[in-house]
């Protein structure tokens, strides 16, 4: 199964949950893109994901587009504003995880978030793979 995990950036929330999703699968495969890819990732991010073992210093964020829509088995939006850029033919199969906004947190905030989308993938992960 291919999950999609949009935002605006790509250079935060998406981004974790796709290295998450990845790093504790077996079965099933994530990506990540936004309708505003940032130029780059975010330094917080590369740290936080640091912390986990995880290395997305080399990540670019990417663009979101109806070809990654209609590829993926299931999109998670990462707060209600992405949710709404996800076109209706895609409803069906999309989910909003409604999850904090990083912008302008300590690292100490991002930090907490970044452990509530580790539990969220987590358990989406145990849930698929049963």
């Amino acid at each position: 199964m291919k999950i999609l995990f949009i935002c605006k950036g790509n250079s935060g929330r998406s981004l974790m949950t796709e290295s998450i999703f990845n790093n504790y699968s077996t079965q099933n495969k994530a990506i990540s893109a936004g309708w505003q890819p940032d130029k780059e990732v975010h330094p917080d991010t590369v740290k936080l994901m640091n912390e986990l073992d995880i290395d997305v210093s080399t990540y670019s964020p990417q663009l979101l587009t109806e070809e990654l829509m209609e590829l993926s088995d299931e999109i998670i939006a990462i707060n209600t504003q992405a949710f709404e850029k996800i076109p209706p033919k895609y409803q069906n199969k999309a989910k909003n995880w409604k999850l904090p906004i990083l912008s302008d947190k300590p690292i100490d905030e991002v930090r907490k978030i970044r452990d509530l989308i580790k539990i969220k993938v987590k358990e989406l992960i145990l849930d698929l793979e049963k």
